[in-house]
């Protein structure tokens, strides 16, 4: 396979032995990836991190003198799973890899870009309704659930894969339209996955605070979330009002 490679402190693209998985693991037919930046880090810092991580007691981090592929941020779809290994995701599955730990103050700002008055999302929005998309309760809505959608998609898949297959086999034979399955049979059947993909999404969002303040801005009665208020309680060094938030959200979560 085709691959670029971090070696002798360059980045290189070199032909390797197609890979083998072992138990526990599933080859993956790499359809696209990116090398971001803490792959770069990595490549001018490796020794560093390696002498660091050692210390912790994990020694296997990479070095200078090692060859090491790059681009752990990739789609591609299942092809083979090691020996004993759940067969799942089935083979042909799409999966994705990105990172859930990008600063949500990074998102934030590039969906301001997107929704501002010179971003496309937001000349759209401008067209369609009249008004500006960025600083609304709209715009840190799709914000929100775009940051939110890694915690939501765990659970459709799961749900999706629990639908006994000869339902839809049926539904082909008797003529039906793959919308109309989607909407008769696949989504009904789905529906406690969906319930707890919207329930962790809602949960995720209500506490989210980077993504909230860049696109909503903190505007009473429009854009301000319980995150924010408790921050400019702290702020303000009002303490007993940024204390009863969270208890009083706590009292209304308790049956």
């Amino acid at each position: 396979m085709r691959a670029a490679i971090f070696r002798n402190g360059e980045i290189v693209v070199d032909t390797l032995p197609e890979p083998k998985p072992a138990a526990g693991q599933v080859l993956v037919k790499t359809l696209a990836c990116g090398i971001c930046g803490s792959d770069l880090h990595a490549r001018n810092h490796c020794d560093e991190l390696a002498d660091v991580m050692a210390e912790t007691g994990y020694p296997d981090f990479m070095r200078s003198d090692q060859s090491v592929v790059f681009g752990h941020e990739f789609c591609g779809e299942v092809l083979d799973h090691g020996p004993g290994t759940r067969k799942t995701p089935r083979a042909g599955t799409p999966v994705v890899a990105l990172p859930l730990v990008l600063p949500p103050t990074v998102l934030g700002f590039y969906m301001l870009l997107a929704m501002g008055p010179h971003g496309a999302l937001g000349k759209l929005w401008s067209a369609a309704f009249g008004h500006g998309l960025a600083f609304t309760f709209a715009g840190l809505v799709i914000a929100s659930v775009l940051y939110s959608l890694p915690f939501a998609v765990q659970p459709l898949i799961a749900s999706f894969e629990t639908i006994d297959r000869k339902l839809l086999d049926a539904s082909a034979v008797l003529g039906a339209r793959r919308l109309r399955t989607f909407f008769r049979i696949i989504l009904p059947l789905s529906m406690p996955g969906i319930i707890t993909a919207l329930v962790l999404s809602f949960a995720h969002t209500l506490g989210e605070f980077g993504v909230v303040l860049m696109v909503g801005g903190n505007l009473p009665g429009v854009t301000r979330t319980v995150s924010i208020s408790i921050y400019d309680a702290v702020q303000s060094l009002d303490y007993a009002s940024a204390s009863r938030t969270p208890t009083s959200i706590r009292n209304c979560a308790q049956p």
